[in-house]
């Protein structure tokens, strides 16, 4: 799968357009017409992970890989906590703070995601890296905080995200996986959820929305699904035959899927399976609920 994206950024970046292709295989290229003087120097990129889950790590580390070090400064900043499956980085690493896994999912069987305390602490946490770098590009997987530190530091801001969690996407949202299920019933719970889940996606809006207004930022309205893609330029790790949308705005497109393995051996038993029938390799991801299994 192959994209054309344009990122038109003249005026925050103080040159001329930069047309960006990215490709499923997360290669990415830009047109050499540039200005002599801004030809010459390398453009510096900085890709930020939220680690509360592996794939939100990988996803910006496969594009970051992809990108030529002679044309680009790349930039990665995460959590360290999933370094040992990345192996060696070919580029300068900045650890940044993200709240614990556990309290991630915590929160999710709680029905929410950040607090606005949390909120607060990535925005401080993210100005420092932007200062300390002083990327003409950033870009986010899941750190929604920089909503408000990369328009703070006047940085142009590209996330990606799923398009589950896309305005524009053609689906329903099923029952999550919360705590009131096991207490109160599948039946009950689904049918409050059902009523009540405009207020309750609201209600996650708040911590959010909070911390822009308090840095002078307007509100992204009452919709959780731009609080996960907001951005100047929003892209989905997906394709359309699997999650379609609707009337994209010409800021949001599919990027396709981003592919990651981890460089370890296979386990020492992996030559004993049989083979007289097919194998099939399933894994939940560091998200996933191990009671599944």
């Amino acid at each position: 799968m192959r994209v054309s994206c344009v990122y038109a950024t003249a005026s925050r970046w103080g040159g001329p357009p930069v047309a960006s292709e990215v490709r499923g295989d997360a290669a990415i290229s830009t047109t050499p017409d540039a200005a002599p003087g801004l030809a010459a120097r390398r453009r510096r990129i900085l890709f930020v992970a939220e680690a509360v889950t592996l794939a939100h790590v990988v996803r910006p580390f496969a594009l970051a890989q992809s990108l030529d070090p002679s044309r680009y400064e790349v930039h990665f900043a995460c959590d360290p906590r999933y370094n040992q499956l990345l192996g060696p980085l070919p580029f300068r690493h900045h650890a940044i703070h993200t709240i614990p896994s556990e309290r991630f999912f915590g929160n999710l069987t709680q029905g929410r995601f950040y607090a606005m305390r949390t909120l607060r602490k990535y925005v401080e946490a993210d100005l420092r890296v932007l200062d300390e770098i002083a990327p003409d590009l950033v870009v986010g997987d899941l750190r929604i905080s920089l909503s408000v530190s990369a328009r703070l530091a006047g940085i142009p801001y590209i996330a990606i995200a799923n398009a589950y969690w896309s305005p524009y996407a053609q689906r329903r949202f099923p029952l999550p996986d919360v705590i009131w299920t096991r207490l109160f019933g599948v039946r009950l719970v689904k049918l409050l959820y059902r009523l009540e889940r405009p207020l309750l996606f609201a209600l996650q809006c708040m911590p959010l929305n909070w911390v822009r207004r308090r840095h002078g930022l307007s509100s992204l309205g009452w919709n959780l699904c731009r609080i996960f893609t907001d951005g100047d330029h929003t892209l989905y790790a997906d394709v359309p035959e699997l999650m379609p949308t609707y009337d994209l705005p010409a800021n949001h497109e599919y990027l396709g899927p981003v592919l990651w393995s981890p460089a370890g051996k296979p386990p020492t038993w992996w030559d004993s399976l049989p083979t007289d029938r097919p194998i099939v390799y399933a894994t939940l991801g560091t998200s996933g609920g191990r009671n599944l299994l």
